[in-house]
């Protein structure tokens, strides 16, 4: 996954050029790649400093971000996908809902006062409007507010 993120720089330039004033050299900010999981771990990328970043993780080329509901312990099926420690410490996929849209994460996540066995977590660049539309449903029967 790739974020793009608009500069303040990036729109001045734009709105010097549509004046037709010279546009100055725009300096190319770094766009950080997602780092790939090993099989069967969760991986927590980095947060760089100053930067506001979701509570979320890695598993395989795919990241998740947390979704502070709980998801129904009956619906979270037995096998575990990945493992990690601390924040997240065990990933298992959600019986009947895509794995590679929605997974449920346990560990000490930072959702309080909820209190939960599991939580929900969301493909933070897979799930398209049409996809959110015919699995949303489904997701919501296994939530737990």
């Amino acid at each position: 996954m790739t974020r793009l993120a608009v500069t303040a720089g990036a729109v001045l330039v734009f709105v010097l050029a549509a004046c037709g004033a010279p546009s100055p050299t725009p300096t190319p900010t770094p766009i950080p790649t997602l780092p790939v999981a090993a099989p069967g771990e969760i991986l927590i990328p980095a947060c760089p400093d100053n930067a506001d970043c979701a509570d979320g993780f890695v598993v395989g080329d795919q990241y998740y971000s947390l979704v502070c509901s709980g998801v129904d312990p009956a619906a979270v099926a037995d096998a575990t996908l990945a493992t990690g420690e601390g924040m997240f410490v065990e990933t298992r996929t959600i019986t009947n809902i895509p794995s590679d849209l929605w997974l449920a994460v346990r560990g000490d996540v930072p959702c309080r006062p909820l209190d939960h066995d599991w939580y929900l977590v969301m493909n933070e660049g897979g799930i398209s409007p049409e996809a959110l539309e015919e699995w949303g449903p489904t997701v919501g029967e296994v939530i737990i507010p």
